[in-house]
């Protein structure tokens, strides 16, 4: 997809590009698709091809960052 200005905007990634767009190795993101019921789901296009929607990594890691936010605040002891 093409932005205004030249800039492309992925709609969908390889795992090598969805996990360093999310900033972990592609061996954890392998295992996170694997363990991970919250995971984005992965597209099959074929037994060698699969891709991640752009759109469900952006959600998968602003429900971690509230989850950890919200753990934290938990954890806070009152002044």
């Amino acid at each position: 997809m093409q932005l205004l200005g030249g800039i492309t905007m992925a709609i969908a990634h390889r795992p090598a590009q969805g996990a360093a767009a999310i900033g972990i190795s592609l061996r954890e993101f392998w295992r996170q698709a694997k363990i991970d019921p919250d995971f984005p789901p992965l597209i099959h296009l074929s037994p060698r091809c699969t891709l991640v929607r752009d759109e469900d990594l952006r959600a998968y890691i602003e429900r971690k960052a509230s989850k950890v936010q919200k753990s934290a605040e938990t954890l806070a002891v009152p002044a």
